[in-house]
């Protein structure tokens, strides 16, 4: 499994100077690393529809038609023409599983337990065999929170390392599904560090949730937002002292927040040999 830490190539979708310009021109402006703008998407959550790399020259797309978008079908990206068009050789499965909802580890991927409303024809323990022998790695299932409409893993928990996971302040959460998180984590070992979490009422912000960050190379980019300032530096200070041998650098983000999504969402990295680019754009 290549890990973000181990990648050296970042894309974000070039739809973000249009829908998001002012969120856009912070994170440019804090940018560490060159980056490459993906034409031909249809939204800007690459992270969802964008392969899985699990050794150098092997990527893995899951199928993106996620229940969520089924009244909003003009959103929904060509994986194909877009692997094509970066001369990448992607092998394709036809398991819906989003990007986001696929926490990477070194040896081990955290998803939710959306997988099987969202793949109705396969047996559990099927797909889970299934989805461990594509990746390689052994698969964790945590509880998606009901209200959820996303489902999705990367708003819930980070791999620290295999055997430690960060995950948003449990207490947080309503009683019931703190409960249900608190059984996976038993069931699989799992030691834990809480991170700040301070969401909002409005179900598909994504406003608080620090979790969420870009990690790339030797840098952690962390959102944070407006009018929280107290949580804010709570979590700057939570991540540099986890995160020692990494810059924290933290980014200010409004609308691509207030729509559901944050860093780690825009974004998508491999680890390439040769990468044939411009400063900006993917040739």
């Amino acid at each position: 499994m290549i890990l973000d830490i181990d990648t050296n190539t970042l894309f974000f979708s070039k739809l973000l100077l249009k829908n998001h310009i002012a969120d856009w021109n912070r994170i440019q402006n804090k940018l560490k690393h060159k980056f490459h703008l993906l034409e031909n998407t249809n939204d800007v959550w690459i992270r969802d529809f964008m392969p899985i790399q699990v050794s150098l020259n092997h990527f893995f797309c899951f199928q993106y038609s996620p229940s969520y978008l089924k009244n909003h079908m003009e959103l929904i990206s060509d994986q194909r023409k877009i692997c094509e068009s970066l001369d990448i050789d992607t092998i394709y499965s036809s398991i819906r599983l989003d990007g986001g909802n696929i926490v990477k580890g070194n040896q081990k991927v955290i998803v939710t337990d959306r997988i099987f409303s969202e793949n109705p024809d396969r047996k559990p323990l099927d797909l889970i065999k299934e989805i461990e022998s594509i990746l390689q790695v052994e698969v964790l299932v945590f509880p998606a929170e009901k209200d959820d409409f996303l489902g999705h893993s990367d708003g819930l928990v980070r791999f620290l390392d295999d055997k430690t996971i960060l995950i948003n302040q449990l207490s947080v959460y309503p009683t019931e599904y703190r409960k249900n998180l608190e059984t996976a984590i038993h069931k699989y070992q799992l030691e834990i560090l809480e991170i700040p979490f301070a969401r909002t009422k409005d179900k598909v912000s994504a406003v608080g949730y620090y979790i969420n960050f870009l990690e790339f190379q030797d840098t952690i980019y962390l959102p944070i937002f407006q009018n929280m300032e107290k949580s804010n530096e709570e979590a700057i200070e939570i991540l540099s002292s986890l995160y020692q041998d990494r810059e924290i650098v933290p980014i200010l983000l409004t609308s691509i927040a207030q729509d559901g999504g944050l860093l780690n969402c825009i974004s998508w990295s491999c680890k390439t040999a040769n990468a044939k680019t411009k400063e900006g754009s993917w040739v």
